[in-house]
């Protein structure tokens, strides 16, 4: 626990301009944590738009508080809990107003039945194993009012990985971790489809391979700094490739905003899965 609160505080300042995805679109806005966030928010305003009430907002491991700064015109109060100090701080830079508490989700540090709207996005695979998961689901609904709505986003692609230690719960496990805490499925939805990004990525870094003659370290950021000098000089090469990368980033976000939801949603690994608190 202490080694990953430690490493989510060493990234707390860069972590919506990482590094590679900086590179990836060199003076552009397109980055493609923007790309990500957006087709979340996109997914979270479908759920916001049927509440009955719009007082509390609570967004579990809300790192630097991008969903809350997103709906925080939407309610009266909005609350973020991350056990990492330095998120927290960027966090109450960008929300101003926001209530953000220092805290783990397996004890969230509010009273029950406090918010209209719960959610946790890319959070519950880092939570293994599956009684943990249920400790977890158990505070968020816990902490939900009765008759609100609990979303989640989630990759579904049933695997392990011991490398980064998580899980890819499936569909099946989700619906009855949360119905074993008094909540319903009220819906599920294809979000995106998380190859199309993992492809562009790839084919990302094997080009910045190659403009940095082959040197593996892409990622240091004196080798970052070094590309984006050398890039300078050729301005009409960044123009074009601009242009190109903004082209293969559009694609993406056709393929999953259209296809995903609709088309291919039994495709689409990963998933809005929105519950309702009945007990």
């Amino acid at each position: 626990m202490q080694n990953r609160q430690k490493q989510w505080d060493s990234i707390a300042s860069n972590y919506e301009h990482d590094s590679l995805q900086s590179t990836i679109c060199i003076g552009g806005e397109a980055t493609l944590n923007n790309y990500i966030h957006k087709m979340h928010v996109r997914a979270l305003k479908r759920v916001i738009n049927t509440l009955d009430s719009n007082h509390y907002y609570f967004d579990a491991a809300c790192g630097t508080g991008r969903l809350l700064k997103e709906f925080k015109a939407s309610f009266m109060q909005v609350i973020g809990v991350d056990f990492s100090r330095n998120m927290l701080t960027q966090a109450s830079k960008e929300v101003i107003g926001g209530c953000f508490i220092l805290g783990d989700i397996s004890r969230i540090p509010l009273k029950n039945g406090v918010c209209d709207l719960s959610t946790c996005v890319i959070t519950l695979k880092l939570i293994s194993p599956i009684h943990n998961l249920l400790a977890c689901v158990k505070e968020l609904v816990r902490v939900t009012k009765r008759g609100g709505i609990i979303a989640i986003i989630e990759n579904t692609a049933r695997r392990h990985d011991e490398r980064e230690n998580r899980t890819l719960y499936t569909p099946d496990e989700l619906i009855d971790v949360f119905s074993q805490s008094g909540s319903r499925c009220v819906y599920q939805r294809g979000v995106r489809i998380p190859w199309m990004v993992r492809t562009y990525k790839r084919i990302m870094r094997n080009l910045l391979k190659i403009i940095d003659s082959g040197q593996e370290d892409s990622r240091s950021a004196d080798k970052i700094e070094e590309t984006h000098k050398r890039w300078k000089r050729h301005p009409l090469f960044i123009s074009v490739y601009q242009v190109c990368m903004r082209i293969l980033l559009g694609f993406c976000f056709i393929v999953d905003s259209i296809l995903a939801p609709r088309i291919c949603e039994y495709f689409a690994s990963e998933k809005i899965f929105v519950f309702k608190k009945e007990k």
